[in-house]
């Protein structure tokens, strides 16, 4: 299976990864100094969906199901209120299931045409948070590591405060590892292992 494209926006490109918590033998513990911060969150641009004085709420949730696919996660259950007024400035909430977790999407109208963002702060993808983990540790450690988030969860439902279970190991040497939590610190997503 393909994992969805992640870039890391250049604001985060200098992050170090987290220091050891549990377990310092090797180089993943000598490589986990710093504090790394992940985005996982789901923003979608602006898209027309007007229908004459209502938003067209299967667009809407059409999108949304499109949006959280990009991100490799299939969402169930969409559902958005069935009349939605166009009206600028306008916020509704949508809701979805996710892994058996549900979550909350917001819809903001840009204007009065029906172009609308389309948002979810609820959920970090655990992927991506493994990703730039195995990137981040591998490149200080020297090493080809393989990192394990969330028990193998594929998404973490939860704004700030809810954690994120990691393990990352020397895929050489899997006896050369370290454990660690993160903790959601924003809206955005953003995963802090400092």
């Amino acid at each position: 299976m393909n994992q969805p494209a992640y870039s890391v926006p250049d604001a985060y490109a200098d992050f170090t990864p987290p220091p050891p918590p549990r377990r310092s033998a090797g180089k993943i513990a000598t490589a986990v100094g710093g504090a790394i911060v992940a985005l996982a969150g789901l923003g979608v641009g602006v898209w027309y969906l007007l229908a004459p004085a209502t938003l067209d709420t299967a667009k809407v949730e059409a999108e949304i199901v499109r949006a959280t696919v990009a991100l490799g996660l299939t969402p169930t259950g969409v559902r958005c209120p069935g009349s939605i007024p166009v009206a600028t400035d306008r916020v509704d909430t949508c809701s979805a299931t996710l892994e058996g977790q549900q979550v909350t999407y917001t819809v903001k109208q840009k204007d009065d045409e029906g172009n609308v963002n389309i948002n979810s702060s609820g959920f970090v993808v655990v992927s991506q948070v493994e990703a730039l983990l195995r990137e981040q540790v591998g490149s200080q450690a020297g090493v080809e590591v393989v990192a394990e988030c969330a028990g193998g969860s594929r998404v973490v439902v939860g704004g700030p405060g809810t954690t994120v279970d990691c393990t990352v190991a020397d895929a050489a040497n899997p006896s050369d590892y370290a454990e660690f939590t993160g903790t959601v610190k924003d809206d955005q997503g953003t995963v802090d292992f400092g």
